[in-house]
């Protein structure tokens, strides 16, 4: 049996803590913020598309290039396809 203190809660809800930031300005911290996600998160395509999209506002694209890359190679759809279709990358605007 599982216990509950090792049960994650959805990444939806944990997403709100980057979201904050992004929605706030910070883009640099909301970046920072889904990398601590996508360590607990890692096999979720969000963590890495929304990181890619912090780090695009905050002007830090190689680190955006990497993630992106990333997601490429590991996250496909059920059709084998590799593709990051059907994320919808979260902007505050």
């Amino acid at each position: 049996m599982k216990s509950e203190i090792n049960t994650l809660p959805p990444l939806e809800k944990s997403a709100e803590w980057a979201r904050k930031a992004a929605h706030e300005g910070k883009w640099s911290e909301s970046a920072q913020r889904w990398a601590i996600l996508r360590k607990a998160y890692s096999e979720q395509a969000m963590a890495w598309l929304q990181g890619a999209n912090a780090h695009i506002e905050a002007n830090e694209l190689d680190q955006a290039e990497q993630l992106l890359n990333y997601g490429r190679q590991h996250f496909r759809l059920k059709s084998g396809k590799r593709s990051l279709s059907g994320v919808i990358i979260f902007s505050p605007w």
